[in-house]
Formats: structure tokens, C-alpha cells, sequence
């Protein structure tokens, strides 16, 4: 019986350490927004505004210049004439 008297007072712990973190963020959420508001006030005195981030971590990808990542290079670069490199040589 003192197991499940423990069980019960640990669940119990749990939930109120839960609920105490939820209210902290909330707390930290309304703190946040207000600071982005003010920013914001102060930033449109000047031409600026602040925009919100998708949530998602950018939406679309951008596409990068170049060769992919993991895709070799052609072999027939070694059969091409290299590159001139440096400054022209002088007439």
C-alpha cells in the first residue's frame, strides 16, 4: 500500500511541476508579445516593422547554387583543356 501512496504522490507531483512550467510559458509568451509590440512601436517610427517567422522553420526551401550534395562531379571535367587561372599573360 505505501507503493501506491507514493505512485499516486509522485503522479501528483508531476502534474502540479506541469502545470507550474505551462504557466511560466504563458507567463513568458505574454511577456514576449508585449516586448515585440513595443519594439515594433518603436521600429514604425523609423520606416520599420517586425514580421512574424513561419512556424514551420521557412516554409519553401531555397534553392542553392551549384552542384547537389552528394552527386559527384562528371569525370569529363579531367578530359577538358584546365582552366586559365591568375592574370593574362602579357603580349
Amino acid at each position: 500500500m505505501k507503493r501506491r501512496r507514493k505512485r499516486a504522490g509522485r503522479g501528483e507531483a508531476l502534474a502540479k511541476s506541469v502545470r507550474a512550467l505551462l504557466a511560466e510559458k504563458r507567463a513568458l509568451m505574454v511577456k514576449e508579445k508585449g516586448l515585440v509590440k513595443l519594439l515594433n512601436g518603436m521600429l514604425s517610427k523609423i520606416g520599420y516593422k517586425v514580421v512574424g517567422a513561419p512556424a514551420g522553420g521557412g516554409g519553401k526551401r531555397r534553392r542553392r547554387r551549384g552542384r547537389p550534395p552528394g552527386r559527384p562531379r562528371t569525370v569529363t571535367r579531367r578530359t577538358r583543356r584546365p582552366r586559365k587561372r591568375g592574370r593574362p599573360r602579357k603580349s
